[in-house]
């Protein structure tokens, strides 16, 4: 059985064609392809930022033209390039795949050298959302050597492999900032090599969800048809993910109450699910330039924030730390720093210079920075197995035994043991600590030894709330279901709104 399929040129296009493929024949195995390669007039269009060219899908108009116009199966796109949903009104479609979806900033090696001369720095980027919002966030999460990190944008066109290229090859950049789908997708094809030897002379940081959420849809693929074409349409139907479908759509409906007309916004939006807990956050400048930011999580409280408290806010005054007697230095290549504590605590802070450090959260990644330190991406504070994904691609390509965790003694118990632990310090609780307010209704746990140290005081009927990092997990082997948050950051957004 025969398929033809319009798809652009580039090296990722190629390969994200090759998954459709590859899904087709998971049950068409006889299935070969005819591809149609289209040159678009977001290729030809290479020396201005399209956001300043009127129109919109440059890089999909022409593929699904062609389709259309030449009678082809099916059409390729990234959805990202898709202004709106309406651009498919009259086709099939499927949702075939997302990856993960973070930016990826990388840098030229002299970027520590640049940092020490405190010399100003330039991004390259066609994103206006990148241009403002990672770079902000990047002035506070490189190493803070000197004085201020002060980052420029500078326009960049081109393909994934182009940019890499235009970055090492000239003067023009100090760095750059491309989706990791891309990436990811390029170094599990014949291209691998290529990409390697290109972020072989690169410093590499995954940029957090939280802080710089994504555009829309992006690392989505998505497939087309003529609805006229039954055999095709019935190809999509088989392939269509429904999960990813559902989520494209929540995000969508962020672009049409907020966004620009057109595909360039100054948001950032990401729909997901963790722990089967569906959450949606977005964060930047809506159309009328207004900053906001947005957590949506299946959480109706029946609760004012006065009656919900976070057990740090309990509990802050009353933990005593001390740095662990018996310290094990031995550190290996990717070594997750749990809270700032778990860092200051070390006796010889040498040790990690030679790990790339990842660390919970972006405010551990800010202190850290600020240490000097470079940190290669976080947990968004979904906790460390949130980035099992990242550690397992081939991008960052950590395995277990090439990671350690630092944090306390306490907790280093209560790993498994697939994953080396190093203890810094110890925690103890005073006896001394204060009851719960008469009015506290709820407790939002930050740690899971916080509930430890205290659940024989408890009151009974208390309500437990958690974000779901390994504290939901311990709490819920404890049998207390607690009631999820997806972050700290979450919880704190909701206090702040109530």
């Amino acid at each position: 059985m025969k398929f033809s399929i319009a798809c652009r040129g580039s090296k990722l296009s190629l390969a994200q064609v090759e998954i459709f493929e590859s899904k087709i024949k998971s049950f068409i195995p006889e299935a070969i392809f005819e591809r149609h390669i289209v040159k678009t007039k977001g290729d030809i269009i290479q020396n201005v930022a399209l956001d300043e060219v009127e129109g919109k899908n440059f890089f999909a108009n022409d593929v699904q033209q062609t389709m259309l116009d030449q009678n082809i199966d099916f059409a390729v796109h990234s959805l990202k390039d898709v202004s709106d949903m309406d651009f498919f009104e009259n086709q099939e479609i499927a949702f075939l795949e997302r990856a993960i979806p973070n930016d990826v900033a990388l840098f030229k090696q002299d970027i520590h050298q640049k940092l020490v001369e405190n010399k100003d720095l330039i991004i390259g980027t066609s994103s206006p959302r990148r241009a403002l919002y990672s770079l902000q966030f990047l002035e506070k999460a490189l190493p803070q050597i000197n004085t201020k990190v002060t980052l420029k944008p500078a326009l960049i066109r081109g393909n994934v492999d182009t940019r890499l290229r235009k970055l090492l090859e000239g003067n023009d950049y100090d760095g750059t900032i491309l989706a990791f789908a891309g990436i990811e997708r390029l170094l599990q094809t014949k291209h691998s090599d290529e990409i390697k030897q290109y972020l072989d002379q690169l410093e590499i940081m995954i940029l957090p969800l939280t802080e710089t959420p994504p555009s829309c849809n992006q690392g989505i693929i998505i497939a087309e048809c003529n609805k006229q074409n039954r055999q095709a349409a019935e190809v999509l139907l088989k392939l269509n993910n429904k999960e990813i479908e559902e989520v494209a759509q929540l995000e969508r409906q962020i672009v049409r109450k907020k966004g620009k007309e057109g595909c360039s916004q100054l948001f950032g939006v990401l729909a997901a699910s963790y722990k089967s807990k569906p959450y949606l956050y977005t964060s930047g400048k809506d159309k009328s330039d207004i900053e906001f930011s947005e957590w949506q999580f299946n959480n109706e409280l029946d609760m004012q924030r006065e009656e919900l408290i976070s057990s740090s806010q309990w509990l802050n005054n009353h933990i005593e730390r001390i740095p662990s007697k018996s310290q094990t230095m031995e550190i290996n290549k990717h070594c997750f720093v749990s809270n700032f504590k778990s860092y200051s605590f070390l006796r010889d802070k040498r040790t990690l210079t030679s790990s790339l450090l990842w660390c919970a959260g972006s405010a551990t990644w800010f202190k850290l920075a600020k240490e000097g330190h470079w940190v290669s991406g976080c947990a968004d504070g979904f906790g460390f197995d949130y980035l099992r994904p990242i550690f397992s691609s081939q991008l960052v390509n950590a395995s277990n035994d090439a990671l350690t965790i630092l944090t306390n003694s306490s907790s280093k118990k209560l790993y498994d043991g697939d994953i080396h632990v190093v203890a810094s310090y110890d925690m103890n609780i005073s006896q001394s600590r204060k009851a719960l307010d008469v009015n506290i209704k709820g407790i939002y746990w930050t740690s899971f030894l916080h509930y430890l140290f205290t659940k024989e005081i408890l009151p009974d009927d208390i309500m437990h709330f958690s974000g779901l990092g390994r504290t939901y997990d311990l709490l819920q082997k404890e049998g207390l279901n607690p009631i999820p948050f997806p972050t700290n950051k979450a919880f704190y957004a909701w206090k702040n709104t109530q």
